[in-house]
């Protein structure tokens, strides 16, 4: 079995698919220093209007928590198809699923686990729960702030 992914190897791959990713320093937007806050949302509003996405750094919250999140993830895709499937899509109200599908050659995997209003999360493998929980609450901030940031550039 494999080990599961680190924080470093998912920074290392995005650096290796493209290095012109544009950075963006969440810190440096609510800077209270007027200058260096008024270059990041100028950063921000050109990463957004020129790639409409961006590696966010700088955003506070621990790599303990998203490598932990990055393991139980690992974790979660390593039973087999047979037990996944109890979470596969019965109808449009289910608030955790898991399918998979295959295009032009490659199978792919993927969880869906609602968050808001309340959370849901499936409660193997132990751990997971918590540390998705935590994943969500700390980046809920963050996703906060970017709204705020990009509203005030006005997209």
């Amino acid at each position: 079995m494999a080990p599961a992914p680190t924080l470093e190897d998912a920074s290392q791959s995005i650096l290796a698919v493209d290095d012109k990713i544009p950075t963006i320093d969440y810190f440096m937007i609510f800077s209270d220093d007027h200058t260096q806050r008024s270059i990041a949302l100028e950063h921000l509003a050109k990463a957004c209007d020129d790639y409409g996405f961006f590696y966010l750094v700088n955003h506070g919250v621990p790599d303990s928590v998203i490598e932990s999140v990055l393991k139980g993830i690992a974790d979660f895709f390593q039973p087999t198809e047979e037990e996944k499937r109890k979470y596969q899509k019965k109808n449009p109200t289910d608030m955790i699923i898991w399918d998979h599908n295959s295009h032009a050659g490659e199978s792919r995997e993927y969880l869906k686990a609602v968050a808001h209003p309340h959370f849901h999360c499936p409660p193997k493998p132990l751990g997971f729960s918590e540390a998705l929980e935590e994943y969500f609450k700390r980046f809920q901030d963050v996703k906060i702030g970017l709204a705020r940031a990009i509203s005030k550039i006005g997209l």
